[in-house]
Order: C-alpha cells, then sequence, then structure tokens
C-alpha cells in the first residue's frame, strides 16, 4: 500500500512538472521584449515614442528599438480631446492652442508633419495627392469669450446657479467681442488687471532675508492660483469662475493646480511670442497625424523590411 501511494505522489509531481513546463512554454510564446517601455500616450509620451522610432530607425535599422507605449485610458491623446455634443463644430476640452509662434515646438510639429507629407505626396491616412494642409489662425488673445448672459459680480446662490444652468444650456452662453467685453465686464477687466499686476506676488529675482514684507510676498508665491483670489484678493464666485475659464484655459490647468511662483516666471521669461495659433482640426488633427498614423507607416515599412 505504502509502495503504491509513493508512485502515485511521483506520477502526480511528473505531471504537474510537465503541466508547468507546457504553460512555460505556451506563455513564452507570447512574450515581446522591448527596449523601451513609456507610460502615459499624451503629448508627451507618444513625442517621446516618435523620437526613439523614427530618429533611430531613419538613420540606421541596425539600431532600431521596440517601444512600448502604455495608457490608462481607453483612447490616446491625454489632454488633447474633443467633443461634438454642445456645439456644431468640434470644442476642444484640453488643449485648444498654439501659444506662441516663436521657438514653439508644437508649431515646429505641425511644419514637420506638413514636410513629411508632401514629401510623400500623400498624407499619413494613404490618400494620394496634395495633402489637406493643417493651417494656423493667428488671434490676440482671447478675440471673443462665450460668457453667461447674467453679468451681475455677486457671488449669491442665484448666480452661482445660473452659471451652473449657463453649461448645461448653452443657449444661455453668448458669444461676446473680447475687447468689449473686457471693457463693459467688471469681472473680467479685474481678472486681467490682477494677473497683469499679480499684486504681493514676488518677482522670481527677489531674494528674502531681512524684510518682512518680502517674506511676505514669498509667501505669496507658494500659493495656488485659486488660494491667491479667494484668501488673498477676496473675489467673488463669478470672479474666479472667470478667472477658471480665462486663465486656467491659458495654462492649460485649474486654478487649484497653478502655482502663483509658476505664472510670476512665465510673466518674467516668456520670450515665445504672444500670438494664439488656432489650428484647423484642432489638436486631435495633428495628434493623429502627426503621431499615430505616422507609427503605422513606420510600423508597415519596418515589417516589410
Amino acid at each position: 500500500q505504502k509502495g503504491s501511494e509513493k508512485n502515485d505522489s511521483e506520477t502526480n509531481e511528473r505531471e504537474r512538472e510537465t503541466k508547468k513546463t507546457n504553460e512555460e512554454e505556451d506563455f513564452s510564446d507570447d512574450i515581446i521584449i522591448f527596449d523601451v517601455v513609456i507610460l502615459g500616450a499624451g503629448m508627451s509620451g507618444v513625442s517621446c515614442a516618435r523620437e526613439i522610432c523614427f530618429a533611430l530607425n531613419d538613420d540606421d535599422e541596425k539600431n532600431a528599438r521596440k517601444v512600448a507605449l502604455l495608457e490608462a485610458q481607453s483612447t490616446v491623446g491625454g489632454r488633447c480631446k474633443q467633443t461634438k455634443k454642445i456645439a456644431k463644430w468640434p470644442v476642444e476640452l484640453g488643449a485648444e492652442f498654439i501659444h506662441g509662434e516663436v521657438k514653439n515646438p508644437v508649431k515646429d510639429l505641425l511644419a514637420e508633419t506638413m514636410r513629411r507629407e508632401e514629401d510623400l505626396e500623400e498624407d499619413l491616412d494613404g490618400k494620394k495627392g496634395t495633402p489637406k494642409r493643417m493651417q494656423c489662425s493667428a488671434f490676440e488673445w482671447p478675440d471673443r469669450y462665450a460668457m453667461n448672459t447674467n453679468n451681475n459680480s455677486s457671488s449669491n446662490t442665484e448666480e452661482k446657479d445660473a452659471l451652473l444652468y449657463s453649461f448645461s444650456k448653452k443657449s444661455m452662453l453668448v458669444l461676446r467681442d473680447g475687447d468689449e467685453c473686457e471693457k463693459n465686464d467688471k469681472d473680467v477687466w479685474k481678472i486681467h488687471q490682477l494677473f497683469d499686476r499679480l499684486p504681493g506676488v514676488s518677482k522670481t529675482s527677489t531674494t528674502t532675508t531681512t524684510h518682512n514684507d518680502e517674506s511676505e510676498e514669498d509667501e505669496m508665491s507658494s500659493l495656488s492660483a485659486l488660494e491667491w483670489l479667494r484668501d488673498v484678493q477676496k473675489c467673488t464666485e463669478r470672479e474666479i469662475r472667470v478667472a477658471e475659464l480665462i486663465y486656467a484655459t491659458d495654462f492649460g490647468a485649474s486654478l487649484k493646480d497653478i502655482g502663483m511662483r509658476e505664472i510670476m516666471i512665465e510673466k518674467e521669461r516668456w520670450e515665445n511670442g504672444e500670438q494664439y495659433l488656432v489650428m484647423n482640426g484642432g489638436f486631435n488633427e495633428l495628434f493623429r497625424r502627426a503621431f499615430l498614423n505616422a507609427f503605422q507607416r513606420n510600423s508597415n515599412s519596418n515589417s516589410n523590411s
């Protein structure tokens, strides 16, 4: 009886080892070894992948690298998103424009993408003929505002409800000329004045050694834009909402995520020009043609070689 149990145990052990070996062999068939793994398929992630793929593959096929680009969301693009649900035209939910016409990497990417398509005598969708050009319209920002019809500066409950209602009922929003709005809407004018002067926020060249007032200014620099407007400038609810729509859009982040020191640094050191460039087709079109289709073409050419 003991001998039989021993043989059964050995048989089971061999079966387990055989099953484990088979599973490992099956699994090894699915393994792909990558040279580079990039987390996040937003603008930074795909730019990194594009740089690696094109820079190496174009120069020397022997130095080609396998790149894995991982994204947690169901779509790629990061903050480059559009919706067609609130207007008759695509509305950007993330990046809306290219800020600055000088030394701007996004503008350079646009120009490079057009050169690649023209050299191929087709667009990156594979359609023969002269590709439809991606172009930019230049504006002095902001040229127009989509504003609520209620311009009351109070911060009462009725005003908050009106602001919420305006975004659920698009008929409550009206387009207004930027210059006219800044002259006639005191909340817009006030917010522009605050962000232009940045009262209480120290310049980045200021050092704090002896003066208490400078120390207080440095404390201001550590605040977020939301804290600065709400707690220091005592802005109303509508003024904060206006700042969120105008300046948070410019920085590409919410007021609570923008530091006052960051705003001061941009104010002091910005050297990229003052134009606001809006692309026909938007960032989704640039993203698709500069990255996704280009990756597909690059992958196809490598698989055929």
